[in-house]
């Protein structure tokens, strides 16, 4: 959850909205309404809270998938509302930032740690996830419902960062 920086560093209110899928009902006042849909629940959330709200409501909710939208007086977040179809093109705009200056070197520490240059007007950055195959541990493999919540997932992740037009690519193995 990259947008809990921002929440850490964020004091007052924030306007929020967007979406919320889990598999079990989300209860929360930001809640405008809710629906389940083969067996996952959709949360709209919309409103104001304070940071610490919403840290709390993620922390309670870790199994769930947040899109959402995020301003406040420091930073402005925003996340298309539900995840990408699978095998449509990338779409580069899925999440993007704009942040107050000051916020730059929590950041950095966070999210631009391989970055070599601090100091930069623009960054960008992609993650591309190849899953190549899925490890079942053996005592699920007759229980699909469980073998599909315990399995892990083996493959690779591309980072690409561009730091004011300098391309830099790293791929490492990924088994989660």
């Amino acid at each position: 959850m990259r947008w809990g920086v921002i929440l850490k560093a964020s004091a007052g209110k924030i306007s929020v909205s967007g979406n919320i899928f889990s598999k079990s009902e989300i209860r929360t006042d930001l809640a405008a309404k809710s629906k389940k849909k083969l067996g996952v629940y959709l949360t709209e959330i919309k409103g104001e809270a304070d940071a610490k709200v919403l840290l709390d409501l993620y922390n309670a909710n870790k199994e769930a998938v947040f899109y959402l939208e995020l301003q406040s007086d420091k930073a402005k977040l925003k996340t298309k509302k539900k995840p990408p179809k699978p095998g449509s093109e990338k779409n580069d705009e899925f999440f993007t930032a704009t942040l107050d200056v000051g916020m730059a070197d929590v950041l950095a520490k966070d999210i631009c740690f391989d970055c070599a240059k601090n100091d930069y007007k623009e960054l960008k950055i992609s993650h591309e996830f190849t899953i190549s195959e899925l490890v079942v541990p053996d005592q699920y493999r007759n229980d699909a419902a469980k073998a599909r919540l315990n399995a892990k997932r083996k493959g690779t992740i591309m980072r690409k960062t561009a730091v004011d037009g300098a391309v830099n690519e790293t791929r490492k193995e990924l088994l989660v």
